[in-house]
């Protein structure tokens, strides 16, 4: 058996750290093993054969069979597409309709792996992983629940059948099934906020599951109390970044101030270390920068992220220099690197969640940093036509200097031609008067 592919977990606790392998035989069968990196996660692992026995005993086939191996639990490989591809094709296609499709079947292998539900219940279990929380009432629950059944993690066969194929995540106490939706949704959000927005109000997206506000701020309490448990409330770089993705999504779907950020590269790349950042002010987002640049010794490159979403944005200017002369601006296109497309005039459109301008500075010594910009819109609905706009007029422009370069071109030739004519003519001309000297003499 060659290994193929390998995943691990080391941003986690010791006791969740793991190893996702993709093995092939000789075959080309391939198949998956899961195993502990360290002796006391084993336990961790073997929580998910319990569950596969235990769900297996009422007929739940979809759940991808495992079984015991020397090494951790194998599975068997599963070909398909997953929920998620298929939601984002459908998001990407603007089709609303097939977007809640895709969501009822999820909702239907999610009723066929918990039909037995229970008023929920505080136990001992869900104290030690999720802390005291006060929870609403009644709300349905239950035992050995996968908490990470997200889109990802359920696959749809060529002959149509969903599976789901990785259950590493479950509590063997009593979990309100609302958070296993509240979490495969929020995944889906801290990748593609924007592209749902473009379908979907911010009432409506946790409305298709049944989730009220008040339990929207209950399971974000969870999950964030979940994170602080598996990778260590002390892990801060890991844990903020992973959190970032996931624990934010309640205050994009709420509707919170949005930022600008300025990194400084001096010479040990950009980082969170060496950032600042800046809010948008007031209904009209506009920001107006004078930064000093003298406090920052050794200073190579310059990065601002405009916005943290994609966006239509008016960049008034940018401009980097000394006390006296400006030497870098948007216009400085053998310096400047951007992943925005400049539409007319001030007018830039990010197609693009992590919006960036990155400067290269040289060995420039700047001593100072102003720009001026607000944001238009994070609406792709809006964004897009601009984009699309400026293609198509790049393209028509494109072949208009095509055809007036086919027209140079001709008439380059043909001038180059006559000249020949020219050439031939004089030379003709000169040998008929050496001729007519010769028959005077």
């Amino acid at each position: 058996m060659k290994k193929i592919y390998s995943k691990i977990t080391r941003e986690r606790k010791r006791q969740f750290q793991t190893e996702t392998a993709i093995f092939m035989d000789s075959k080309g069968k391939k198949i998956v093993i899961k195993r502990a990196i360290h002796k006391e996660g084993e336990v961790h692992i073997a929580k998910m054969l319990e569950y596969y026995t235990q769900t297996n005993e009422f007929g739940k086939s979809n759940i991808a069979a495992c079984k015991e191996v020397s090494n951790g639990i194998a599975f068997d490989y599963i070909e398909g597409i997953s929920i998620y591809e298929l939601i984002l094709k459908a998001l990407e296609d603007g089709d609303k309709f097939a977007v809640l499709h895709i969501l009822k079947v999820y909702l239907e292998v999610f009723e066929k792996v918990h039909m037995e539900t229970v008023p929920f219940q505080v136990e001992d279990g869900f104290t030690d992983l999720f802390g005291n929380l006060l929870l609403v009432d009644e709300l349905p629950a239950s035992r050995m629940v996968n908490i990470d059944l997200s889109f990802d993690n359920i696959m749809q066969r060529e002959n149509g059948e969903m599976v789901i194929i990785d259950y590493e995540w479950i509590c063997d106490f009593l979990v309100p099934l609302g958070f296993v939706k509240y979490r495969a949704l929020n995944a889906l959000l801290a990748k593609h906020h924007n592209l749902v927005m473009t379908l979907f109000d911010k009432i409506e997206v946790y409305q298709i599951f049944g989730i009220t506000r008040e339990e929207q701020r209950i399971y974000a309490s969870m999950e964030q109390a979940f994170l602080d448990k598996v990778l260590g409330v002390n892990s801060s770089s890991a844990l903020n970044s992973y959190k970032k993705s996931v624990i934010d999504i309640q205050r994009l779907v709420d509707g919170v101030e949005d930022h600008l950020q300025v990194f400084y590269d001096t010479g040990n790349g950009f980082n969170a270390e060496q950032k600042e950042t800046y809010a948008y002010k007031g209904e009209d987002k506009e920001i107006v920068l004078s930064i000093d640049l003298k406090k920052i010794d050794g200073l190579k490159l310059l990065r601002i992220d405009p916005v943290e979403k994609a966006s239509l944005m008016a960049i008034e200017y940018v401009e980097i220099g000394d006390e006296l002369e400006t030497a870098f601006t948007l216009e400085s296109s053998d310096c400047l690197l951007t992943n925005g497309t400049k539409i007319e005039g001030t007018l830039w459109a990010f197609d693009t969640e992590d919006p960036q301008i990155i400067i290269d500075l040289g060995d420039t010594m700047v001593t100072r940093l102003e720009l001026r910009m607000k944001i238009i819109s994070s609406d792709l609905s809006i964004i897009k036509p601009y984009i699309n706009s400026l293609k198509n007029s790049n393209k028509k422009y494109a072949e208009i200097c095509m055809r007036q370069q086919k027209i140079i071109d001709q008439q380059d030739y043909q001038l180059r031609h006559f000249g020949k004519l020219l050439d031939i003519d004089r030379v003709v001309t000169s040998c008929y008067r050496r001729l007519k000297g010769r028959r005077k003499r």
